[in-house]
């Protein structure tokens, strides 16, 4: 059977972490697959069709982005000390009108959370400009947009005037989560006009791009945008903390917006092809942690 569950990332030993526990997974076992089998049967969905299922270009984006929730949270565990960091992926209801969490974070010593927001980079945004300067977008924006019922009940959890909230029905607040994580790869991604299937595309010069920005010139350059992960805090990537104007048109005060906008840049720098503030790479995420909750 061909495999369709995405597993774990390979851990320097050769072994996978698998997503919830951290525990060791033996990927020649058929434990997954019964997994897989007993969940199409609880749920009745035709197993024969699951590949049809899962390639629907209503369904296949919905399970990309929970996939990018696991790649997140299986590279946070290897690269966080286990002893001083935990990571989860809690269950949340979605009809509870909360924010759901992605990722939490917890530093075990002081019992302090950090909340993650994994959103993937924009389709088809990667861009080589002046100077051979590139840059992305990542689309970080609601899956549901607040209705105007929702604005008067969100705007009194949240003590944000309703005007501001209506004006960004769409859009998420600096307060609803700490830091956004993303990667490159859906940045390369495009669909097919006569199938609708997606598929990943990089022009020679993008693909040098992508080795570059991840100073890696071996792995294969779609393994490499999607294993470049890189994240910012909520915060810097405001209107208010990056000096760029809200551009929603009923904004109230575009210069000192709170609220974050649905396709924020990440610009790597021409020369070195450094990212540039506020994103990080994620191999500096303990130092920047720690800085966030002042350890």
């Amino acid at each position: 059977m061909v495999a369709l569950v995405k597993l774990a990332e390979v851990t320097r030993d050769g072994a996978y972490l698998e997503p919830q526990s951290g525990a060791l997974v033996d990927t020649n076992s058929d434990e997954w697959e019964k997994q897989l089998y007993d969940l199409c049967r609880l749920y009745e969905i035709p197993i024969q069709n699951i590949a049809q299922i899962i390639l629907d270009p209503k369904v296949l984006p919905m399970i990309r982005g929970k996939a990018f929730e696991y790649s997140v949270a299986d590279r946070l565990r290897i690269t966080l000390p286990a002893t001083v960091w935990s990571v989860s992926q809690p269950r949340m209801n979605a009809q509870s009108g909360q924010h759901d969490v992605d990722l939490k974070v917890v530093h075990l010593p002081t019992n302090r959370h950090i909340s993650i927001e994994c959103k993937m980079s924009d389709k088809g945004s990667f861009r080589i400009g002046n100077g051979k300067s590139a840059s992305a977008r990542v689309k970080c924006m609601r899956s549901r947009t607040l209705g105007s019922a929702k604005v008067i009940q969100r705007s009194a959890e949240l003590g944000i005037a309703e005007n501001k909230l209506s004006a960004h029905s769409d859009s998420y607040t600096d307060s609803e989560f700490d830091f956004v994580a993303s990667s490159l790869s859906n940045a390369f991604y495009d669909t097919d006009k006569t199938t609708l299937n997606y598929f990943w595309h990089a022009s020679a010069e993008e693909q040098l791009s992508i080795s570059n920005i991840a100073k890696n010139h071996f792995a294969e350059p779609k393994q490499i945008s999607s294993e470049f992960i890189f994240l910012a805090k909520a915060k810097d990537l405001t209107p208010l903390r990056s000096g760029v104007p809200c551009t929603r048109k009923k904004c109230p005060d575009k210069l000192k917006c709170q609220f974050i906008p649905n396709f924020p840049y990440v610009n790597f720098q021409n020369a070195t092809y450094t990212i540039q503030n506020p994103w990080f790479e994620v191999s500096e995420i303990e130092r920047r942690f720690s800085e966030f909750l002042s350890l």
